[in-house]
């Protein structure tokens, strides 16, 4: 007979990612367990797959009379971001941001930009970008139509300025993009900046993302892209 696994039990859920399992603070031993593929998962009355992060099947594990689910798998059932600490062995748990890049604010879309960043992000401040203050921050002459918001660091002596521009229908997005890259500043700040070639410029659809960073550009680019995925 089957077994249901309904809303209630989720935060008694464990993460077993091989045949070692972790008890406490660094008890750790083998075990034998048996994979069960005839368990069958369900989130608000509907059947759920559990998949690991390229899309694979994992079946729940049998262990002493209780039933284990990979919590990465319930998460995305969920909607729960779910990594992995691998310093303090942690699973971390936390709220999914999803949002709309055609119907949402530019704000809630910047903030769930920022929000799959792991690494630490300097205090910053957001500011609409217009006609008058894009060639400063975007390098360009006008928005044509375009509404744009920027985040800057607060503090000027840190080389940081994400800009998130939606193009209206039927833009060149590929011309506006190379204009872009061309022509912003990407050492505008007292001594500190980065070269032109590690300037990031992308989009999805119409919106265009601009990142200047000295650090972190490249994971900042990659929560963006990871937008895409949440929209489909």
């Amino acid at each position: 007979m089957n077994k249901k696994l309904t809303r209630g039990i989720v935060s008694g859920l464990i993460m077993l990612t091989s045949m070692s399992v972790a008890f406490g603070a660094g008890t750790k031993f083998e075990i034998k367990a048996t994979m069960d593929s005839g368990v069958t998962i369900k989130y608000k009355d509907e059947v759920q797959k559990l998949v690991d992060v390229n899309g694979v099947t994992k079946d729940p594990i049998m262990y002493n009379g209780t039933t284990y689910v990979p919590v990465r798998s319930i998460g995305d059932i969920v909607g729960l971001d779910v990594d992995w600490d691998k310093e303090t062995r942690t699973v971390l748990l936390d709220e999914k941001i999803t949002v709309s890049l055609e119907n949402d604010s530019l704000e809630d879309i910047m903030s769930a930009v920022y929000s799959g960043v792991k690494s630490d992000l300097p205090m910053v401040a957001n500011t609409p970008v217009t006609d008058e203050n894009v060639k400063y921050f975007l390098g360009i002459e006008s928005l044509n139509g375009a509404e744009a918001l920027a985040s800057e660091a607060m503090i000027g002596s840190i080389p940081h300025s994400v800009v998130l521009l939606r193009a209206p229908e039927g833009s060149d997005i590929e011309a506006l993009k190379k204009e872009i890259k061309e022509k912003v500043d990407p050492r505008k700040w007292i001594c500190v900046g980065v070269e032109r070639d590690e300037v990031i410029v992308d989009n999805i659809d119409n919106v265009v993302i601009m990142i200047i960073q000295n650090r972190i550009a490249n994971e900042i680019h990659e929560s963006f892209l990871n937008l895409n995925n949440e929209n489909q």
